[in-house]
């Protein structure tokens, strides 16, 4: 059965991180979320991460490290000296932190499964206190998807993977309280040809790399150094497109709640003749979550209502998002004709430079599977129309 340890004394984290180098799954915190963690170097203890997760083979993993010297030793012998001092200078940077850095792994220390057949793997080193010691006391590399079901929400609390996975045999869950930033890691690949892509937005961003880069000497301080770190957002549809992803974290559904979700843009004005009224009924089945209070007029009239941010703080909003839609499937459980409005981000225009808004976006995108609606709400009557 689960188990969830709350004892976080030397002794208790030494006993699990044993039980992980036997080959057991630990789940345990992270600053970003919780991760299911297993032996990168043992093939049937990776192979359980898949089997608990229901995870597809070609999805790669992320292997979680103590520290930048650490990460060193997984590298292979074919990385070049500017992905070696790329990796040096960013590690330096980020790390300890919510970044993870893709290069070409070493076959012998990493087993295949984990880099998704790929030859490359993607190393971090989370900020998180009980994680470092619990990573140190490991001693060995520990692949850490989150640790949720395959496409559904990420955990943000102990209490949540055991949401997830009730009964796993020989699965230990440390508890170290709610994560401190919210949403998964910022994921960037280091090319051979000197270029960077960022696969997955997150707490690191683009100027943040690109800065660091520049001040190392290691790109131009000029457009031709900027065109050189690329944001690549790639939205894959469905499970039989995945043909060796790069990065975790790019199906168009994730991060999804167990019921119908949407993002919804807001408009106060007459409805245009060929839109339909919501009757009464059919808004008290409808959960709001908002942002910003973009969507505030609908709060009297719908089933349950939640602003992750009245002032709109993206901090804010990408420590609640993952706990809101849990919280959303709460309300609807047993319910299966209600649904989740999401606010649209594109809403937002303030943000849309901002690096973390940007990221969550990504995940709130993902979490309506793309699916998207418009609504007009009568100035005179709060009727909603669609």
């Amino acid at each position: 059965m689960t188990q969830i340890l709350t004892d976080l004394s030397e002794s208790a984290l030494r006993s699990v991180a044993a039980r992980l180098r036997a080959g057991d799954v630990v789940a345990f915190p992270t600053e970003t979320v919780y991760g299911l963690g297993a032996h990168a170097g043992l093939e049937r203890a990776v192979s359980r991460i898949f089997e608990i997760k229901g995870r597809p083979a070609q999805d790669p993993l992320i292997v979680h490290c103590a520290g930048l010297a650490h990460t060193k030793q997984y590298l292979s012998s074919a990385v070049t000296g500017w992905q070696r001092r790329a990796h040096e200078n960013l590690g330096s940077c980020f790390w300890p932190g919510p970044l993870t850095l893709i290069l070409p792994c070493h076959s012998s220390l990493i087993v295949p499964s984990v880099s998704a057949g790929t030859g490359w793997v993607g190393l971090r080193c989370p900020a998180h206190p009980v994680a470092q010691r619990f990573l140190e006391l490991c001693d060995v590399p520990v692949a850490a998807p989150s640790a949720n079901l395959f496409g559904h929400v990420s955990p943000t609390l102990a209490q949540h993977v055991h949401d997830d996975f009730p009964s796993v045999d020989n699965l230990w869950i440390v508890d170290g309280g709610a994560c401190g930033f919210g949403i998964e890691s910022t994921v960037v690949r280091l090319n051979g040809d000197e270029t960077v892509d960022v696969l997955r937005r997150g707490g690191v961003g683009r100027e943040q790399i690109l800065g660091s880069l520049c001040d190392a000497g290691l790109l131009p301080r000029n457009e031709l150094g900027a065109a050189r770190v690329r944001v690549v957002e790639r939205y894959v549809k469905s499970q039989t497109d995945m043909s060796q992803l790069a990065s975790p974290g790019q199906l168009l559904v994730h991060y999804a709640p167990n019921v119908f979700t949407t993002l919804v843009s807001a408009t106060v004005s007459e409805p245009v003749d060929s839109a339909a009224a919501l009757e009464h009924e059919r808004l008290k089945k409808i959960i709001v979550i908002d942002f910003n209070r973009q969507l505030e007029r609908l709060a009297s009239l719908v089933g349950a209502y939640r602003d992750l941010s009245e002032v709109g703080d993206p901090k804010v909003l990408a420590h609640d998002l993952f706990s809101a839609l849990r919280w959303a499937e709460d309300v609807a459980l047993g319910r299966p004709d209600w649904q989740v409005w999401l606010f649209n981000p594109r809403m937002a225009s303030g943000l849309l430079e901002d690096e973390i808004f940007l990221a969550v976006a990504d995940r709130i995108y993902r979490a309506a599977s793309g699916r998207n609606q418009n609504i007009t709400i009568r100035p005179d009557s709060d009727r909603v129309f669609v």
